[in-house]
C-alpha cells in the first residue's frame, strides 16, 4: 500500500447516502440561511461594509469574527460544488464584493484592527488573530474558486498571503500567528494556484512556533498589546514566566512529547504539520507520539478532546470528567482533520478508527437535526440545563460544522495510483483516476455495504478498512471469496479488476459494552453502550425523572429499535434496574432501599436534546 495517498476532489463525490444526504440537505436548506442571517443580525457583515466604505470606528463583536464570515462562505461553496446552494449564491456574490473592497491596497485586511486600532496592525501576533482571520478567508477562497473556476476571490486572497510573507518574510525573525490556521490555509493556495512559495512558507511557519526568542513573549511585555486583550496574557503565563504551551508555542513541535494547550490550536497545527513536513522523520516521530497519548489518556469516549474550559484545551491524563466536559465542536472538528492526515500519509485505518468516533459522536452532537442550534460544547452528562443554542458570541462552531458537514464526501475514499481505499462506507459515487465506484449501504446503523466498480482505468487493489469495532468482517467479489491480506488496518484485495465487478462485505454491528480505564475517575464503576462507531446515552425523556436516571442500574442490549423519526435513527433497549426507596427522609437506613426491573432506551449521543434540554448520561453504572 501507498504511503501518500490523496482525497477525492469534492466534485469527484456524489453521495446517494441516506444519513449524510440528509444532513446535508437540511444544512442547506436551514443551516446555511440560518447562519447567513445570523452573520447580518450580528454586525458580522456589517463590520465589512464599514471596511468597504473606509469607515474608522463602529466595530461590533470579536476581534476574530471575520473568520465567521469566511468558514460560512467556504461551506456555501461546498454547498455549490455538490448542487446545493438553494439560491445562497448571492449571499455568497455580495460577501466577496465586501471582502474584496475591505481589503487594503497591501492585502491586508482585518475588520477589527482597521475599524478599532489601525496603529495596531500586526503588533500583537499572540492576541489578535489576524493571521487566523486571513488563512480562513484563503480557504474560502480556494473552495470558491474549485467549486466555481471564478477567480476574484482567490486573488483577494493570494494578495493576503504575498502581503503576510512580505511583511515577515521567512529570512527573518520567527513569526506565526496565536491561533493555527494560516498554514492549512497556505498548502491549499500552493496546491491550486501550483506556486510553492506558499507551501514553503507555511512549513517555515510551522518549524518557527516554538522556537526562542517567542515573538509572542515580546509581545506580552508590550502594555498596549495587553491593554488590548488583557485576558490573553494569563494564557501564556505560567508561574510567573513565559510558557507558550497555551498555543503550543512551549518547544518547537519535533521535541513535543503530548498534546499541551487549546485543543483546536493544536489540532490545526499538528494538522499543517502533516501537510507540510511529512517528510521529516522528527516531525513525524513527534506526531505520532502525541497523538498515542491523545487517543490513549486524553480522548473522550465520544472522540472528544480538551476536558478543560478554562483553557479550552486539554489538562492531565485521564482528567476527563463527565457533567464538566469542554470538548468543544471545533476540537472535534479539528480532530477529524488530522486524523485524516495522518491517515494519507501513513495508510493506517486506525486514523480512521478515531476520524470516525469523532465525526459521528463528538461533532455531530455539536448540532440539532434542524440544522440551526449549536453546542459549543458536548459533556458527557447533564442535569438537564444544556441547551444548543441558535448562536454565540464566539460563533466558531456553527459555520465549523457547516463546512465539514458540506464537505463530507472528502473523508470516505482515498486513492493512490492503482488502489482505492475505502475509509469510511458512505454510500455515493466516488471517481479517481484509476476508477470509478458507486459504494451501496445504511452506514452507520449497518456495517455491510457493497461497492460496484462502474469505470476501471488501471485499478489494481481495492482497501476496505476493517474497523476496531467490527468483530467479524469478510469480503466476496461477484459473489465468490477471494484471497486477501490485511494491512495496516485494512483488508486488500489485488486482482484484475472489470468493469461490473461488486464487492460485497459483511460486517455485522453489535452493541457493547465498554469501561475506562481505572484512572478516569468519573467512569469509575460505570459502563458506556457502543454500536458500530456510534456511542450511545440514556436520557430522562425515556426514562422518567431526573433522580430516576442516576439511579438506573444496567446488564445487557435486549433490542434494536429503528426510529421512524430523525435520521433513519437505530435506538437500543437494555435491561437493568432502578433505584428506590422507601419513605420521604433525606438520609435512612440502608435496606430501605431496593430495585425495581426497567428497560431503558438508549439514543445515539448525537441525538441527545433534540427533543428539548433534558438530563443525559453517557456512563451509566454497571448492574450485576
Amino acid at each position: 500500500m501507498s504511503a501518500r495517498l490523496r482525497s477525492l476532489p469534492l466534485k469527484s463525490t456524489t453521495l446517494t447516502d441516506s444519513f449524510w444526504s440528509a444532513w446535508q440537505c437540511q444544512m442547506s436548506s436551514t443551516g446555511l440561511v440560518h447562519q447567513w442571517k445570523q452573520c447580518q443580525d450580528t454586525s458580522r457583515l456589517e463590520n465589512l461594509r464599514r471596511c468597504a466604505r473606509r469607515e474608522n470606528g463602529g466595530f461590533q463583536g470579536l476581534r476574530f469574527n471575520d473568520s465567521d464570515v469566511y468558514k460560512l462562505l467556504e461551506a456555501t461553496s461546498y454547498a455549490i460544488s455538490i448542487g446545493l446552494a438553494n439560491g445562497l449564491e448571492a449571499m455568497v456574490s455580495e460577501a466577496i464584493d465586501l471582502i474584496s473592497a475591505s481589503q487594503q491596497a497591501d492585502g491586508y485586511i482585518n475588520s477589527f484592527v482597521q475599524l478599532s486600532c489601525p496603529e495596531m496592525r500586526w503588533k500583537s501576533l499572540s492576541a489578535l488573530h489576524e493571521m487566523y482571520c486571513m488563512g480562513h478567508l484563503i480557504e474560502a477562497a480556494v473552495s470558491h474558486f474549485e467549486a466555481t473556476s471564478k477567480s476574484r476571490l482567490l486573488d483577494v486572497a493570494k494578495r493576503c498571503a504575498d502581503h503576510i510573507m512580505a511583511q515577515f518574510p521567512a529570512s527573518g525573525p520567527p513569526a506565526c500567528g496565536d491561533h493555527q490556521e494560516l498554514e492549512l490555509a497556505l498548502v491549499r493556495l500552493s496546491d491550486v494556484t501550483g506556486e510553492e512559495k506558499y507551501g514553503d512558507y507555511a512549513r517555515w511557519q510551522v518549524q518557527s512556533r516554538g522556537t526562542r526568542p517567542s515573538r509572542f513573549e515580546a509581545e506580552l511585555q508590550d502594555p498596549a498589546v495587553v491593554a488590548l486583550t488583557p485576558g490573553v496574557k494569563p494564557l501564556y503565563i505560567k508561574d510567573g514566566v513565559y510558557d507558550g504551551a497555551y498555543a503550543q508555542d512551549d518547544m518547537p513541535l519535533a521535541r513535543q512529547t503530548r498534546a499541551v494547550g487549546h485543543a483546536v490550536r493544536a489540532m490545526y497545527f499538528y494538522s499543517g504539520a502533516v501537510d507540510t513536513l511529512a517528510d521529516d522523520e522528527p516531525t513525524m516521530t513527534a506526531l505520532h507520539t502525541i497523538w498515542d497519548g491523545l487517543v490513549s489518556k486524553q480522548m473522550y469516549v465520544t472522540g472528544g478532546i480538551g476536558s478543560s474550559g478554562r483553557n479550552e484545551g486539554f489538562t492531565d491524563d485521564y482528567d476527563l470528567p463527565n457533567i464538566d466536559a469542554y470538548a468543544e465542536t471545533c476540537a472535534g472538528i479539528g480532530l477529524v482533520y488530522w486524523a485524516w492526515r495522518m491517515f494519507l500519509v501513513s495508510g493506517e485505518g486506525k486514523f480512521i478508527d478515531v476520524l470516525e468516533r469523532a465525526l459521528y459522536n463528538a461533532v455531530l452532537s455539536g448540532v440539532s437535526e434542524s440544522c440551526d442550534r449549536y453546542f459549543y460544547d458536548n459533556p458527557l452528562e447533564s442535569d438537564g440545563r444544556h441547551e444548543r443554542q441558535p448562536w454565540f458570541t464566539c460563533a466558531c462552531c456553527p459555520p465549523n460544522i457547516a463546512r465539514l458537514v458540506m464537505s463530507i464526501g472528502q473523508y470516505a475514499v482515498a486513492s493512490d495510483e492503482g488502489t482505492l481505499y475505502v475509509a469510511i462506507p458512505i454510500s455515493g459515487r466516488y471517481s479517481s483516476k484509476a476508477a470509478e465506484v458507486a459504494i451501496e449501504g445504511d452506514y452507520p446503523w449497518t456495517g455491510d455495504f457493497s461497492l460496484r466498480i462502474a469505470r476501471c482505468d488501471g485499478l489494481k487493489r481495492v482497501a476496505l478498512r476493517r474497523p476496531d469495532w467490527a468483530g467479524s468482517f469478510a469480503a466476496t467479489v461477484n459473489g465468490v471469496n477471494v484471497e486477501s491480506r490485511v494491512e495496516k488496518g485494512f483488508i486488500v484485495i489485488d486482482r484484475e479488476w472489470r468493469q461490473g465487478d461488486l464487492i460485497t462485505v459483511s460486517c455485522p454491528m453489535d452493541a457493547k459494552w465498554s469501561a475506562a480505564h481505572p484512572s478516569v475517575q468519573s467512569c469509575a464503576g460505570r459502563t458506556a453502550l457502543q454500536r458500530g462507531p456510534l456511542v450511545y446515552c440514556l436520557e430522562q425523556h425515556d426514562l422518567g425523572a431526573a433522580p430516576q436516571l442516576w439511579s438506573a442500574h444496567v446488564t445487557s442490549p435486549v433490542g434494536v429499535v429503528r426510529s421512524s423519526t430523525g435520521f433513519g435513527t437505530v435506538l437500543l433497549d437494555a435491561q437493568g434496574t432502578l433505584d428506590t426507596v422507601a419513605g420521604s427522609e433525606l438520609y435512612g437506613p440502608y435496606d430501605r432501599s431496593s430495585t425495581v426491573a426497567r428497560t431503558a432506551r438508549f439514543v445515539p449521543y448525537f441525538t441527545w436534546a433534540n427533543r428539548g434540554p433534558n438530563a443525559m448520561l453517557v456512563w451509566v453504572r454497571k448492574g450485576n
